[in-house]
């Protein structure tokens, strides 16, 4: 009675090998902050870290039944710092796609006149790559569904990180959506989740993300289930599985929100 839906981790390459981790930067796949310092981000204006990612999802889609594809991490970082990515292979790419040559490189797109459309043009990069994984799986097989974790606070998400997904919902490019709402109270669950709907228009079901791990209770857990709920949420996830006390909450929700 479970439906299986794999969990992708794209350009955070944290829990990634440190050989890979040392290719990426070597080869200039990684991000760059205005002084020229990397980090270990893929960088996700580069075609070929956009290549890989869509790769990979239709690999694992046709080679495995599954019933969904989730994508997590899919935006710019935000640590140590948003100010990500200032390096030649964005200003190339940027150029390319702007049809400008930037003359003083990186301070015309952190503070002059090319800030705007450069930090659009980044956006544009992260749902370029949606829109193709959601377009791919959905031609190789249509019943898998595509989904995201994305942050809760908008619009603070769309200028910080690039991350633009209520844009994703509007345009039908996911088939549900999963904002990760790590409150402490009920309270602000529904407030978050009520602001989220206005944001997307209801155009796709809502599954609030709950951090169940950071709660001191089942009731706790099963308090913002009902606000979110409540607030017009289809449904929730717990993060995380790996959680001391899931089995407990667990337990609790089947025995009544789940029953």
């Amino acid at each position: 009675g479970l439906a299986f839906h794999a969990w992708r981790v794209l350009y955070h390459l944290g829990s990634a090998s440190e050989e890979y981790q040392n290719r990426m930067a070597a080869e200039e796949r990684v991000v760059r902050d205005p002084a020229g310092r990397q980090h270990n981000w893929a960088n996700p204006a580069d075609p070929r870290n956009q290549d890989l990612e869509a790769r990979v999802a239709l690999d694992l889609v046709k080679r495995y039944d599954v019933d969904g594809y989730h994508l997590d991490y899919i935006r710019y970082p935000e640590v140590p710092s948003i100010h990500f990515d200032y390096g030649d292979v964005s200003r190339r790419e940027f150029e390319r796609a702007a049809c400008v040559k930037v003359k003083r490189w990186p301070a015309d797109v952190t503070t002059g006149s090319l800030r705007g459309r450069y930090e659009e043009w980044q956006r544009a990069n992260i749902s370029r790559l949606v829109r193709r994984i959601y377009q791919g799986v959905k031609g190789a097989k249509p019943g898998v569904q595509v989904s995201a974790a994305v942050w809760r606070r908008y619009p603070w998400c769309r200028e910080g990180v690039r991350q633009d997904w209520p844009a994703w919902v509007r345009q039908g490019w996911l088939d549900f959506v999963v904002p990760m709402n790590y409150v402490l109270d009920a309270e602000k669950q529904g407030e978050d989740v009520r602001a989220q709907m206005r944001a997307t228009g209801g155009r796709r079901p809502l599954m609030a993300g709950i951090g169940s791990w950071q709660l001191q209770s089942s009731a706790e857990v099963l308090a913002q289930i009902r606000a979110a709920r409540a607030a017009g949420a289809k449904g929730f996830v717990l993060f995380s599985f790996n959680d001391e006390t899931i089995a407990r909450h667990l337990e609790v929700l089947a025995a009544g929100a789940c029953a």
